[in-house]
């Protein structure tokens, strides 16, 4: 049944921009040489703070309610959400001022230092501690060191396990994603043990 008082879920893709040109990527595509390239019609932008508070500082006169936002998921199909520069500023505004009770990110993990991770894994913890599922990152590990780059090309696999390591630290909760590949197959095990 319908309600206006169900907290409302936003699915958001905050960014066209990353650094990984996965082959079957929908932000990539392979060239007549058979390079693999990012498409040229990308517009290589992304949504700001100063979008997220006009967007969220009104909905609830843009939906004529009062309802309030139950979560955010940042996953892109052109995109990788840590390339958006203001993603900490934009998640410390949801947590603090909208109140979210959980944020999804998706991401490859190669980008930022471990030291911006570690902020990000504090700003989580919080809603990390107090349901696993209020603040998860999604880190995308085709693999071991190995074979990862054979699909997430231009990461690299030490780094993303590095970025992975300050976020938990820091008390942020993680999954690990892992396509399987006829390449990468005879890993998955070692990897769910890691």
């Amino acid at each position: 049944m319908y309600t206006n008082k169900k907290p409302i879920k936003f699915h958001i893709e905050l960014t066209d921009k990353c650094n990984a040109l996965c082959v079957q990527c929908s932000r990539n595509m392979i060239d007549k040489d058979g390079t693999v390239k990012a498409r040229p019609d990308l517009l290589l932008t992304e949504l700001t703070l100063k979008d997220f508070k006009f967007m969220f500082d009104g909905i609830g006169d843009v939906m004529d309610c009062d309802r309030p936002v139950g979560g955010v998921t940042f996953c892109g199909n052109f995109g990788d959400p840590i390339a958006a520069k203001e993603l900490l500023p934009i998640c410390k505004f949801l947590i603090e001022e909208v109140n979210v009770k959980y944020i999804h990110v998706h991401t490859n993990g190669s980008l930022k230092t471990t030291k911006w991770w570690t902020e990000f894994g504090k700003l989580f913890a919080p809603i990390s501690q107090k349901d696993r599922s209020g603040g998860v990152v999604t880190f995308a590990i085709d693999g071991l060191e190995d074979t990862h780059h054979l699909y997430r090309t231009n990461t690299n696999y030490n780094k993303v396990i590095e970025n992975a390591k300050a976020f938990i630290d820091a008390g942020g909760s993680a999954e690990w994603s892992m396509i399987e590949f006829g390449h990468n197959e005879h890993q998955v095990e070692t990897c769910k043990q890691l």
